[in-house]
């Protein structure tokens, strides 16, 4: 049978006037996990430009929070990947391409996991079919709104499920999910992820300006000035000592 779980009971009058402040100084922290009890794991990531914004990714600070002894201290000074077990004992670390498993509590004793030699066998389209249906259930169970603003749910679950053996491709999974999404008309209704073949990106520089051809040359007629108080805004033909002007011809580059 199991152990029994407890009843709990939130009491929400004066909620907002029980806020404790806990003593944590303030930092770039984009995660918090909780532990066992009285334990919280929180991410501390590095601060970067808006334009280098990682996106989730990138290395970062594991700090774990005693309540009892209201006591911050570092558990992981540096790690991509942190995953808490379910009963807070352990957690899953990864540093580059290796993997570890760590207690929680003690030094870090770096037990590495044998994963070259795990062979994983996936059936993109069985498994394609499982996510379309856990998508439906998660919205029927966590979805603000039990009456879904009117939107017929299980009539929309029908009608996109005839496209599901479409799709060619995990992008065109999550293009199949964003659109019979799109139909509960609700803010925050994000979807991503999967495995994708990765593409050559060639980066391509633009010089902020319009131009017309004139006498078989380009001609500038228009200079985006940008935002000079922001370096990742920067105009490339407005900038102080150029001289360039409306009315202008490119002639060459890097000539």
């Amino acid at each position: 049978m199991g152990t029994p779980v407890p009843t709990v009971r939130i009491d929400f009058r004066g909620l907002a006037e029980r806020r404790v402040v806990l003593p944590i100084p303030p930092a770039n922290y984009t995660g918090l996990t909780v532990g066992q009890s009285g334990v919280l794991y929180l991410r501390k990531s590095p601060l970067v430009p808006l334009s280098q914004n990682l996106g989730g990714k990138g290395s970062f600070v594991v700090l774990r929070f005693d309540l009892a002894r209201r006591k911050l201290k570092m558990l992981v000074p540096k790690t991509s990947v942190f995953r808490l077990a379910a009963d807070g004992r352990h957690m899953l670390l990864k540093e580059g391409s290796r993997w570890f498993v760590e207690g929680t509590t003690g030094k870090l004793e770096k037990h590495r996991l044998p994963v070259g030699a795990m062979r994983v066998r996936i059936n993109p389209r069985a498994s394609w079919t499982e996510m379309y249906d856990d998508v439906w259930r998660i919205e029927h169970a966590f979805f603000y709104n039990p009456h879904f603003d009117g939107t017929p749910v299980n009539r929309e679950e029908r009608f996109f499920a005839r496209y599901l053996p479409g799709a060619g491709s995990r992008s065109g999974l999550n293009f199949l999910f964003r659109e019979m999404l799109s139909y509960l008309a609700v803010g925050h209704m994000f979807v991503s992820g999967g495995e994708k073949p990765h593409t050559l990106k060639v980066g391509v520089g633009l010089l902020g300006a319009d131009y017309r051809i004139r006498h078989g040359r380009y001609q500038i007629t228009r200079i985006l000035r940008g935002g000079a108080w922001n370096p990742d805004l920067y105009a490339p033909l407005a900038q102080p000592g150029l001289a360039i002007r409306v009315g202008d011809y490119l002639l060459a580059v890097d000539g």
